[in-house]
């Protein structure tokens, strides 16, 4: 039997807004708790382009992660509601690789299937480290 649990999801849709702002307000929210931070692109009424801000929250950090979008943006207001959230069993691990020790993200399927997939943040380590191509490091040490 899978885990299941419940999640807050705060949305807020902004249509006068600089873009360049997005990334601190990203970074400004998985700081604080946020458990993932998507924007997507909408229509608004009278045909406005905007983008609508979608975070998921535990319901402890939800008025938190509420008040800096409310600082951080312009939006006027928010829309939250309860989700119910089913998952995969997972861990980090840590397997030693050319490159060194690198986090693989594991998961278990209700039926026992294995799924790994190597960490992007010592991947854009390693890129960097050894000014290679982020793709170069996958393919090696997915090639193991």
């Amino acid at each position: 039997i899978l885990p299941t649990d419940q999640v807050m999801e705060i949305t807020a849709d902004i249509d006068d807004m600089n873009p360049e702002w997005y990334e601190h307000i990203i970074s400004v929210l998985f700081k604080a708790g946020a458990l993932d931070v998507v924007m997507l692109p909408v229509h608004m009424k009278k045909n406005r382009l905007a983008t609508r801000l979608n975070v998921l929250a535990r319901e402890v950090d939800f008025e938190t992660l509420s008040e800096i979008i409310l600082r951080e943006t312009t939006s006027l207001g928010l829309r939250y509601n309860v989700l119910n959230r089913l998952m995969l069993q997972r861990e980090i691990v840590v397997k030693e690789t050319q490159f060194g020790p690198v986090r693989f993200k594991q998961a278990w399927s209700g039926e026992g299937n294995l799924y790994s997939k190597v960490e992007y943040d010592d991947c854009a380590r390693i890129a960097k480290v050894h000014n290679i191509p982020i793709k170069e490091v996958y393919a090696r040490i997915n090639a193991v």
